[in-house]
This record gives C-alpha cells, sequence and structure tokens, in this order.
C-alpha cells in the first residue's frame, strides 16, 4: 500500500499536461448531465452562458484541486461539487443582478472605470453584524458606490495569523453567525 504522502507527491509530481488531461476528461464526463441540470435551473439562455463559463474556468479549479486532493480524492468530483454549487447559486440569484452580470460580462472592466467608487469595510468596524451592513447600504448608495469588499469574516487563528483571509479554520469572526454570511445585500 502506497502511503498518502508518497502518493500525494506522485499525484504533485505529474506533469501540467498531464493534469490538464484529466481536468479536460472529467469536463467532457460532467458536461452532458451538467447541461440538462443547468438548462433545467436557469433556462437555455442563462444555461449557455453558465456552461460557456463552466468550460473556460473549469481547468482553474479541477487542477488545484488534483494538485492537492489527487491521492486521496477524485478531483473531477470535487470540482464538480463546487460547479453544482455555483449552479444552484446562480439559479437562486435575483433576476435584477442576472441582468447587472450580464452588463458585467459585456464591460469586462467595469471595476477600472474611473467613475467608479468602490467601498472597502471591517463588518464589525463598520456596522457591528453583516446584518448591520444592509442598514448602511443607502448611506453607501448616496456616496455613490457601487461595489463593497468586506474585509475577512473569518476569525484568525491565535498567534501569528493572516487577519482571517485563510477560509481553511472555518470560524466566524463574531460579525455574524452562518446564515448572516448567506444573507443577500
Amino acid at each position: 500500500m502506497i502511503s498518502t504522502t508518497a502518493a500525494g507527491d506522485a499525484v504533485r509530481a505529474r506533469p501540467d499536461s498531464e493534469r490538464r488531461r484529466r481536468a479536460r476528461a472529467a469536463l467532457h464526463d460532467l458536461l452532458p448531465q451538467l447541461s440538462r441540470e443547468a438548462v433545467a435551473a436557469l433556462g437555455a439562455v442563462e444555461a449557455a452562458g453558465f456552461l460557456a463559463r463552466t468550460e473556460r474556468w473549469y481547468a482553474d479549479a479541477h487542477l488545484p484541486l488534483d494538485a492537492l486532493y489527487g491521492a486521496v480524492a477524485d478531483p473531477g468530483g470535487l470540482t464538480a461539487r463546487l460547479v453544482r454549487a455555483a449552479l444552484a447559486a446562480a439559479a437562486a440569484r435575483p433576476q435584477a443582478l442576472r441582468e447587472l452580470d450580464r452588463r458585467r460580462e459585456v464591460d469586462g472592466d467595469w471595476f477600472q472605470d474611473p467613475r467608479t467608487v468602490g467601498y472597502v469595510a471591517y463588518t464589525d468596524r463598520f456596522a457591528g453584524t453583516l446584518r448591520g451592513i444592509r442598514t448602511r447600504l443607502d448611506h453607501l448608495s448616496d456616496l455613490g458606490v457601487r461595489y463593497l469588499h468586506l474585509m475577512p469574516l473569518l476569525k484568525p487563528r491565535d498567534g501569528e495569523n493572516d487577519g482571517g483571509y485563510a477560509w481553511i479554520h472555518r470560524r466566524y469572526a463574531p460579525v455574524g453567525a452562518g446564515r448572516d454570511t448567506r444573507m443577500p445585500f
């Protein structure tokens, strides 16, 4: 039996071309069923866009999962789970935001427009909680803010840390509980 460490080393030693081949094969296997699911969830037009984005970006999700977990898990299955989670989120997205998404796809550098104002805030200092942010959105809108970047919502580990950016710790900071983090603004 190969140890997990040795198997992991073997997976990481695969040439990039082999990882890309595995990603293409996994995508090829996923697309027929995903296409049916996407049309059912989004309708034909939105599904076409979703599937095009999936094909374009699939390898960017699959390749790191293969490198990290290929020795102990199926990276194609993990990537399929991520894609299906994105499909569920797309299906739940309000129509007004879907329309905004389409406009932003056409104007890919919308966030670089000099007239665009963004705002960065620590949730706890700006509004106390994630739910509190909702009470401040009108104020930000009055200021002309078009996008809001919330600083880390994860509790940093004790000692030296990254300020809460590392998602692997999965401990929410006191700014909100699990359901709060899913609240649409």
